[in-house]
């Protein structure tokens, strides 16, 4: 992680989480309503960059195995620095402390690709419209991954085994 980012999160909107969204959501994409019932009780997180708030998002709890992402944002004079793969790796990091195994978002369509990138993919291909914006369901299985990371691990610890049993007492 850059040491140049730090995160908070804490339950209910703050007012940096909602200047943010606002900037975002209202002024750049003309989002109506931004702010809804569920703020009260989410967990918000908010991104700074040396110390400035660039991006926030919120998580709800969906059931005890998984949450969902929302409103995430990242202000514009702050994207394409890879702030926001930060962003999503702090909650990813969070949901797996917390011992949840899957976590859920509605991306914007246009916006699909960023999240592919964190390897999450389609729940449903089914199109839906937010504020007149296309958007997407995916989702991300958390312990998949976890199962994947300690697969390899196991398989490395194998390979740098065979490597000190064998290989180095080679004498060409």
């Amino acid at each position: 992680m850059n040491k140049n980012i730090s995160f908070k999160y804490f339950t209910g909107l703050n007012e940096v989480a909602t200047l943010i969204r606002k900037k975002v959501f209202i002024d750049e994409q003309c989002y109506i309503v931004d702010i809804d019932d569920e703020d009260k009780t989410a967990t918000h997180f908010i991104e700074y960059y040396k110390n400035t708030p660039v991006g926030t998002c919120r998580i709800i709890k969906k059931d005890n195995n998984s949450i969902k992402i929302g409103r995430f944002a990242i202000l514009e004079e702050y994207r394409n620095k890879n702030l926001g793969k930060e962003l999503l790796d702090e909650v990813e990091k969070y949901a797996k402390e917390n011992n949840y195994k899957k976590i859920y978002l509605d991306a914007q369509f246009d916006k699909r690709g960023f999240y592919f990138k964190s390897g999450y993919k389609v729940l449903s291909d089914k199109l839906f419209l937010d504020e007149n914006y296309p958007h997407i369901h995916l989702y991300k299985d958390l312990w998949i991954n976890r199962y994947r990371l300690i697969h390899n691990l196991m398989n490395q610890n194998y390979v740098s085994w065979l490597h000190q049993k064998y290989v180095r007492h080679v004498v060409i």
